[in-house]
This record gives C-alpha cells, sequence and structure tokens, in this order.
C-alpha cells in the first residue's frame, strides 16, 4: 500500500455503482468491472477459469472481488475483516437469552455460510441485493416470526423499517439511523445485546408494578 500511495494513477471515467455488484467505469481506453462474480456475469464475462479459487476463498470466509479488463476476468481479490471478539460474545449473549440469529447478506452463500459458522448464526439468508432485504424480512414475518434489524448502511434502510425493531449501529449511515426505531451509540454488536436485555428488564418492571 506505501508503493501504492506513490504510483501515478490514470483517469477513471463514467465511473458507476451498481448496486449489491460493485462498480465500473473506463480508463485509457480501456472498459472496467470490479465487483463479485454476479456483476462480471450479468455483463457476460466468462468466470469458469477461476471459480475455483473464488469458492476456495469464500470457503474461507473471504468475500471475493474480481476485476474485468475489456471483458476478461484478470485478476480476483480476496477481502475480510476478521472477526471482532466482542461481535461472537454479543452473539453468544443473544443465543443465551434465547433469540434465533439470521444473517442477511449480500455476501455469496459459501462466504457468508462460513462466516455465520465461526460466529454461531443459526440461519444464513445471501446473495440479497439491497431492494430484497426488506422482502426478505418480510417473508421471515410472514411466517409469525418478530424480526429486529441491525443495520449501518443506507442499503439496510428499507430492511429497518420493515423489521418490527430497527437497530442503527453507531457511526452508521444518516439514513439508517432515521429509520431505525433504536441507535446505538457504540459500533459494537455487544450494544444489541444490552439494549435487548434492558429493554427486558424495563418491560419485567412495568409489569410487576402494573400488577403486582
Amino acid at each position: 500500500l506505501d508503493k501504492a500511495g506513490d504510483m501515478q494513477l490514470p483517469q477513471v471515467n463514467g465511473f458507476r455503482t451498481l448496486r449489491g455488484l460493485g462498480v465500473s467505469g473506463e480508463a485509457e481506453g480501456h472498459a472496467l468491472l470490479l465487483g463479485n462474480q454476479a456483476l462480471l456475469n450479468d455483463q457476460q464475462v466468462d468466470t469458469k477459469a477461476i471459480e475455483a479459487d473464488i469458492s476456495a476463498e469464500a470457503s474461507q470466509g473471504a468475500t471475493p472481488v474480481l476485476l474485468a479488463i475489456d471483458g476478461k476476468a484478470v485478476a480476483l481479490l480476496a477481502v475480510r475483516d476478521p472477526l471482532r471478539s466482542d461481535s461472537v460474545a454479543a452473539l453468544q449473549r443473544l443465543h443465551k437469552a434465547g433469540y434465533r440469529l439470521v444473517m442477511l447478506t449480500g455476501d455469496n452463500p459459501t462466504t457468508a455460510n462460513a462466516i455465520a459458522k465461526e460466529a454461531g448464526i443459526d440461519e444464513v439468508i445471501a446473495g440479497v441485493l439491497p431492494d430484497g432485504k426488506a422482502e426478505a424480512i418480510k417473508h421471515l414475518q410472514s411466517e409469525g416470526r418478530q424480526v429486529a434489524m441491525v443495520g449501518d448502511g443506507i442499503n439496510d434502510a428499507p430492511a429497518l423499517a420493515q423489521a418490527d425493531v430497527g437497530i442503527a449501529m453507531g457511526g452508521g449511515s444518516d439514513v439508517a439511523i432515521e429509520t431505525a426505531a433504536i441507535t446505538l451509540m457504540r459500533h459494537s454488536l455487544m450494544g444489541v445485546a444490552d439494549a435487548l436485555a434492558i429493554s427486558r428488564a424495563t418491560l419485567r418492571n412495568m409489569k410487576q408494578n402494573l400488577l403486582g
């Protein structure tokens, strides 16, 4: 990265963000695509030659990011954020409190399932585009489930609004914070466990005061 900071990078023209897929643009007369496998496949870029490598990275919990130049896949990057220890501890607390944990993500199923297994998450709904997150929550609700959604990005806002309880992480986008019913002051899942524990204790005290 230090070496890259000294490089003279070409000007990118026609830059576009493709929600849930990646980005596109042109540089020095070449058409560029950078994103997930679905992006390249949608643009008729053949990825068969690197599918084994994509699967191998995804099975380790990494997110494969592909680069295509002029309609040809030329590079595969693997990106992963290690699980924070407090996140795993928070999920364990939620489990013990009786909550079922569902991961709702646009990532590919192999990557999502690898991370869910490591984190102790019960169910995975993967490969969901931003517009489909609210529909996924609506489907869970149609099964009789009460859903609390935790999110922090612009793409999470419709899902936060659809959920029975929307919880925005501290430091998230303004849209997510405005949409959510609860906004946490810190960017940690431990805050979710704390908020739910406080709400249960508050409800318990209210019932005791009313019913004796």
